[in-house]
């Protein structure tokens, strides 16, 4: 009961997590942007960082999920 739970509780924190930072990441992206004044040319070079982090961090999330559905898989594997 308690490795069923921790499986669905670790799924659930890592959707949280993900939710959370984009928020986060947005909202730091948009004061940025509003409160800084950043220049036309500035603000083109960081929209190409950021547009860079964002796949990175789409690459490292579909990476995660991925290992936590191979050992979820194995667990279950094992059991049966």
């Amino acid at each position: 009961i308690v490795a069923t739970a921790a499986i669905f509780a670790t799924l659930w924190l890592n959707l949280k997590g993900k939710l959370n930072t984009k928020t986060t990441l947005w909202f730091l992206l948009a004061e940025m942007l509003l409160v800084g004044g950043i220049a036309f040319l500035g603000g083109q070079l960081m929209h190409f960082g950021w547009a860079v982090f964002h796949l990175l961090v789409i690459t490292l999330q579909a990476f995660i999920f991925m290992m936590l559905t191979i050992v979820y898989l194995s667990m279950a594997h094992e059991h049966h």
